[in-house]
């Protein structure tokens, strides 16, 4: 467009000035002389007297000025038709120059169109390789975010297991203190056990004299308490004696009693031991609650 703007403009503006050119001089001519008609005053008539060089000198005037406007119709006609062929090559130029330009424009349009396709082919060559700098730059970062993570995840391994082996590590330190803290409990225990075992014996051992005697004191209790209600066979001898296996309530309350082993055969010391027994009901309690036995066996000996 800008080569067809620089061609035709001058073009264009000629013609316009030689356009301009001939309406001027059609303009500026008169194609007729009109004659001068003389003033008639139809109410006063006078008689003029002209004269006669005057009028000559007035037609020759008017004859150089036909012969003027003459010549100057013959070079408007010339000067017209000069403009007509001017104008006549002018268009001439204007068409040839106007093919040209069609020629010239018709080339840059095939030329823009090329430019327009290499362009386009070249755009679509550039933005090929930018989408595949794009892609490789993704498959670096895709490469680049996968190494990441495999060294995340190798470092996390890492960390877990070393995680791990010091739990392991801590729990099995935990665990050997654990059993070595057990095992000195355990040796103080069972040293704890046995001190108290062999206190315990002790212990039993003094109870079990304490209970016996005071077990001895309680049936002596209740011996002298039978006794208290025993009265003497005939026949009895002082030697006598015997083991009486009594059944009682807590109260004391004898339920049974019999005689277990005597020294005699004697069966009136027997009954005799039996009924004093029996008699002496409720007998006396133990000192002790824990001494309480529901069936005792003491000894009888009246002599005693």
């Amino acid at each position: 467009m800008k080569v067809f703007r620089e061609q035709v403009w001058p073009f264009i503006l000629a013609v316009a000035v030689h356009a301009a050119l001939v309406a001027f001089l059609f303009i500026n001519v008169d194609w007729e002389t009109k004659p001068v008609r003389p003033s008639i005053n139809a109410e006063v008539v006078q008689a003029v007297v002209i004269d006669e060089t005057k009028i000559k000198a007035e037609q020759e005037k008017l004859r150089k000025d036909e012969e003027r406007r003459k010549q100057q119709e013959r070079e408007r006609q010339q000067k017209l038709e000069d403009e007509k062929k001017k104008i006549a090559e002018l268009e001439k130029q204007r068409k040839v120059e106007e093919q040209r330009v069609k020629e010239a424009e018709k080339q840059r349009v095939e030329a823009e169109k090329q430019r327009e396709q290499e362009q386009k082919r070249a755009e679509q060559v550039k933005l090929k390789r930018e989408q595949e700098e794009r892609d490789r730059q993704a498959k670096l970062e895709a490469e680049k975010k996968r190494k990441a993570e495999e060294e995340k995840k190798k470092k996390e391994a890492a960390e877990k297991k070393r995680k791990e082996e010091a739990a392991r590590k801590k729990k099995e330190e935990a665990e050997r203190k654990k059993r070595e803290q057990k095992q000195r409990m355990r040796e103080a225990q069972e040293m704890l056990d046995k001190q108290m075992e062999e206190e315990l014996r002790a212990l039993d051992a003094a109870t079990t004299r304490e209970r016996a005697r005071l077990l001895d004191v309680y049936k002596e209790t209740v011996r002298q308490h039978v006794q208290r209600y025993w009265r003497q066979p005939p026949g009895m001898e002082p030697t006598m004696s015997c083991v009486v296996r009594v059944t009682q309530l807590p109260s004391g309350d004898v339920l049974d009693a019999k005689p277990v082993s005597c020294t005699t055969p004697d069966s009136n010391f027997q009954k005799s031991v039996v009924d004093a027994v029996l008699k002496s009901s409720p007998l006396p309690k133990p000192p002790d609650p824990a001494l309480y036995e529901r069936v005792i066996d003491f000894k009888f000996e009246p002599g005693k």
